[in-house]
């Protein structure tokens, strides 16, 4: 990701905290960051290093764990992350909703796989890699909207 990119995650983050706008969709967003830069840092580790199919779970599940503790504990020193109150089954907004948009940009990525599967390796339309995460994500976080 580049250096401009990571700058517009940050001051997006501090805008839709000024804004009001609730941890939960902005903790979904946050989730999905940490997936792509996960998979970025994956694929280029790959190339440099010919991980087995194994090293590359394994490795990805490091690259992750370490990605959301550079993001996550600065954010809980700052008093960003509050654990007193406004939780989902015991687990504060921000965080309950970061892991769940990790799992909804995997799905994401998972559905573009299997629909291109069936469609002999071609998308289905135009920009197919693009507009599943982004569409799930914004119907996910209009879902969530409702329970704000």
């Amino acid at each position: 990701m580049c250096p401009v990119c990571t700058i517009g995650v940050v001051v997006g983050l501090g805008l839709s905290r000024w804004l009001k706008i609730s941890d939960l969709i902005s903790g979904l967003w946050i989730g999905a960051l940490i997936l792509v830069l996960t998979l970025w840092s994956l694929k280029y580790l790959a190339e440099k290093m010919n991980f087995s199919a194994k090293a590359k779970f394994g490795w990805g599940i490091l690259i992750l764990v370490f990605i959301w503790a550079i993001i996550y504990i600065p954010m809980y020193y700052t008093g960003i992350i509050d654990r007193t109150c406004l939780t989902v089954l015991g687990i504060d907004y921000l965080t309950f909703s970061g892991i769940l948009g990790i799992i909804v940009s995997g799905f994401s990525i998972f559905l573009d796989k299997i629909a291109r599967k069936y469609h002999k390796g071609k998308a289905f339309f135009y920009y197919q890699s693009v507009i599943l995460p982004l569409g799930l994500l914004v119907i996910t976080s209009l879902i969530l909207k409702l329970f704000c």
